[in-house]
């Protein structure tokens, strides 16, 4: 039912933007009824969503402000399943279950007492670039005594094979 009236509403605002080519004024929207769709949306249960294997659709939507009226200057809808590979899916999907387990909000609304997502995003990605220059360390260290270690290898056999001379 949540997800019936999120796509009702996003529709009806598509709608709205046809109709007055691109031009929403207040009275087009009632903002009571999206806010509460909003945070049902929020709200709901998304991890169920994450299991069933559905794909994430990404919209975005640029306004500009045109006196007391609001223009809708482009929008764009993609996929993942079309334009992402499989790992970069399974990796938003855990990202976006994770802080859905988290109790965090998906977007930003008046009660700013949960952290936001893109809070959670910047640490994680913060982690990504420590792990990775760690590891690129770890590799760069084990090279360097494996070279250490073969120079050292040889020098003992050298000094084997004079002894024995």
């Amino acid at each position: 039912e949540v997800w019936r009236e999120y796509k009702s509403l996003k529709g009806s605002i598509h709608e709205s933007a046809a109709r007055t080519d691109g031009i929403l004024r207040k009275q087009d929207i009632d903002t009571r009824r999206m806010r509460k769709i909003l945070n049902n949306y929020d709200d709901w249960n998304m991890s169920n969503l994450m299991k069933k294997g559905t794909d994430i659709v990404v919209t975005s939507y640029t306004f500009e402000n045109v006196g007391d009226d609001w223009k809708v200057v482009s929008f764009s809808q993609a996929e993942s399943a079309v334009c992402w590979n499989k790992i970069r899916r399974y990796i938003w999907k855990a990202r976006v279950h994770s802080c859905v387990m988290l109790d965090m909000k998906m977007t930003q609304g008046y009660n700013n007492a949960h952290p936001k997502f893109i809070t959670y995003f910047r640490c994680e990605q913060l982690f990504i670039y420590i792990f990775f220059g760690m590891a690129i360390y770890l590799q760069y260290l084990a090279f360097y005594i494996g070279s250490r270690y073969d120079e050292e290898a040889a020098r003992r056999r050298n000094l084997e094979s004079d002894n024995s001379i």
